[in-house]
């Protein structure tokens, strides 16, 4: 009897909630887990008060390690690579499959920073990226005299996502009102490319499902789709191959591939390994993506 492991944070979340909708159509079994409730102890992981009973699972599959609560007034963030790490390994060594399982394994930080790094190892084009150890606004203007980089710029927090933490700077007042308060902040910065939408295609075992265009609203120069931007179903063959390339090269089950079109090609702006994909079936109502996941867990990866 199948039964596949669900974590997130939200049972309620879009794509949680339509993973649990397939595997219930498909009357396979399922258990979702919060991260908030995991403890880990020694080769043990608790569930609230209970032990996770692994061996009664035949795949697992992880929603976006990371969230947010409001306490006291304040921001508080949790971000979840270490236990993502340990949790993909334990499970693996008890043979239960892990969507991008391997990916994990082998790269065990993929924020933005080390995703640049995947990109240039491999041979990916992508948007010329720098990154800085002590932000220190006199250090980073000496850095990119030397490197070339010129305004306007892009600069990036490392462990967001979904356009959050992302802000352009077209002066060096600009740069220094961002850096205030972020000496020691996980950054990226980036060449600023003049754009009128991007690209997301969402690949699932190797096979690219389709591509969503996404344009920003007047006013913005931000174009995803959680800020607003709009979005349309996309036709391109030749970037839905390029996107399949990326994913085989760089060995992942399944992935939300952001790309800009240039002259010569394409560019990765990021890959989501946690692919939001609510817009995605919105404009392509005819891919059911979740179902699309649901096989990929169904035939263990």
């Amino acid at each position: 009897m199948q039964s596949i492991l669900l974590i997130g944070v939200n049972r309620k979340d879009h794509t949680i909630k339509r993973m649990r909708q397939e595997l219930k159509r498909l009357r396979i079994k399922s258990d979702f887990i919060g991260w908030s409730d995991l403890a880990f102890g020694l080769n043990t992981i608790i569930n609230s008060t209970k032990l996770i009973e692994t061996k009664k699972y035949t795949a697992a599959f992880f929603d976006s390690p990371c969230y947010s609560i409001l306490e006291r007034d304040k921001r508080l963030f949790f971000y979840i690579t270490n236990e993502l790490h340990f949790l993909t390994t334990y499970l693996l060594e008890k043979n239960i499959p892990v969507a991008n399982g391997k990916f994990f394994i082998k790269y065990p930080y993929n924020d933005k920073f080390n995703q640049s790094q995947i990109f240039t190892l491999n041979n990916i084009p992508t948007i010329p990226t720098m990154h800085f150890v002590d932000n220190s606004i006199k250090k980073i203007v000496e850095k990119l005299n030397v490197l070339g980089l010129h305004y306007p710029l892009v600069i990036k927090e490392s462990d967001t996502g979904m356009g959050r933490g992302v802000y352009r700077v077209d002066d060096q007042a600009g740069l220094g009102s961002i850096l205030k308060n972020r000496r020691s902040k996980n950054l990226i910065f980036q060449p600023f490319i003049e754009n009128t939408c991007d690209y997301r295609i969402i690949v699932c075992k190797g096979k690219s499902l389709g591509i969503m265009k996404r344009t920003a609203n007047k006013g913005n120069w931000k174009n995803n789709f959680s800020l607003g931007g709009r979005i349309e179903k996309f036709i391109e063959p030749a970037m839905e191959r390029f996107a399949e390339s990326i994913c085989k090269k760089i060995g992942l089950d399944l992935a939300g591939i952001d790309v800009f079109k240039i002259k010569k090609g394409y560019l990765v702006i990021e890959i989501n390994l946690f692919p939001c994909f609510e817009g995605f079936e919105e404009v392509h109502p005819k891919i059911n993506v979740a179902r699309e996941i649901v096989n990929l867990l169904k035939n263990k990866i």
